[in-house]
């Protein structure tokens, strides 16, 4: 049975147009197998903050933009 690594989880802050001010979300992220390479990657598999119920920007989020362009 393959083992199940754990998640990284790291915090972005910055301006939310949904809450018209500052927030925070939390993103997590699971280390993978790279075909072809010997080390590990991270694969984003989501993010979650305090207005996620109701808003509607999902990945269109400035806060995940800036989260997909600095994964750990």
């Amino acid at each position: 049975m393959a083992q199940k690594s754990a998640s990284t989880y790291k915090w972005f802050s910055g301006y939310c147009p949904h809450l018209d001010g500052e927030n925070m979300i939390r993103t997590e992220y699971a280390e993978i197998n790279i075909c072809g390479s010997i080390s590990l990657g991270n694969k984003l598999l989501g993010f979650n903050c305090s207005a996620t119920d109701e808003c509607k920007l999902d990945r269109e989020c400035p806060l995940f933009k800036i989260a997909m362009k600095d994964k750990p």
